[in-house]
């Protein structure tokens, strides 16, 4: 994984970055997320590597009963199969998507957005953020005033006095009194 001329195809990055961070191993090879690289190419639709395998390659991976999670379920030869076709499917899913990537100049959006951001999503994951909670005091006070300031205004307008945390009392307010 250190290395950067090595290129690692996964169909879950993250879960092999938290692994990596846990175990101080130096994450530098660049990394084909499949699930990733497909959100890119198409937000909208199911991720799961198994659909994604099925759709674009028409490969069914595994029909397993639902019961039988684990392949150290099936005989040594079934769960042969399994895993080899899901690794030749996600070699040959990585070619099909970076092409689409390519083709749909989104390359860009994947490389420099998404897969940074995976990294840091992970490590923020791993290690939690420092929040600085006096800050937030004092944005939560500022607000309150904000917010008193302008229900005084609705006041002065309408003549009524109004809860703005109150969704039913606003609804009342816009779309009665005022007629919006």
């Amino acid at each position: 994984w250190s290395d950067s001329k090595k290129t690692i195809i996964t169909s879950h990055s993250k879960r092999d970055f938290s692994y990596a961070l846990s175990n101080n191993i130096e994450f530098n090879a660049y990394v084909l997320d499949l699930v990733q690289l497909h959100y890119v190419v198409d937000p909208s639709s199911s991720h799961k590597i198994e659909k994604l395998l099925n759709l674009y390659l028409n490969i069914e991976v595994d029909d397993r009963p639902k019961d039988a999670l684990f392949l150290n379920s099936y005989s040594a030869q079934d769960a042969a199969g399994i895993v080899s076709n899901l690794v030749a499917g996600q070699v040959i899913l990585a070619e099909s998507l970076e092409k689409r990537i390519q083709e749909n100049s989104l390359s860009d959006i994947y490389e420099k957005i998404d897969l940074p951001l995976l990294k840091i999503l992970n490590m923020v994951e791993g290690h939690g953020v420092l929040i600085n909670v006096n800050y937030l005091k004092e944005l939560e006070i500022d607000f309150e005033e904000e917010l008193l300031e302008i229900e005084n205004k609705i006041i002065e307008i309408t003549g009524e006095t109004i809860n703005l945390r109150s969704p039913k009392q606003v609804g009342t307010l816009l779309f009665e009194t005022l007629g919006l």
